[in-house]
């Protein structure tokens, strides 16, 4: 038995990198992907946003508003640096050899 719940709860790695595409309902009850333009029925909903086609959609879409295509890549603010700064942080650790 907890076999079969084990089963249950696994996910395929690397599911949903993207992030889940936004969906807008239409006035004859079919739905329309925001990102990619398509229309489909709410049924189909689930599937079509685990399909290749809605996923090369999300990377399109992300490239053309020069976004980073994988949500999980979001750069920390705290945490970045400019160059100017790693060349310096460099030219500090060299300058400890010499």
């Amino acid at each position: 038995m907890a076999s079969v719940e084990d089963e249950k709860k696994v996910v395929k790695e690397g599911n949903n990198l993207l992030g889940s595409p936004t969906f807008m309902e239409l006035e004859n009850g079919r739905f329309k992907c925001v990102e990619t333009g398509h229309e489909m029925l709410a049924k189909d909903k689930d599937s079509y946003s685990q399909s290749k086609r809605c996923r090369l959609g999300l990377i399109d879409f992300a490239l053309s508003h020069n976004k980073p295509p994988l949500n999980m890549f979001k750069q920390d603010p705290l945490s970045r640096y400019s160059r100017l700064h790693l060349f310096k942080k460099k030219l500090y650790f060299f300058s400890i050899f010499l």
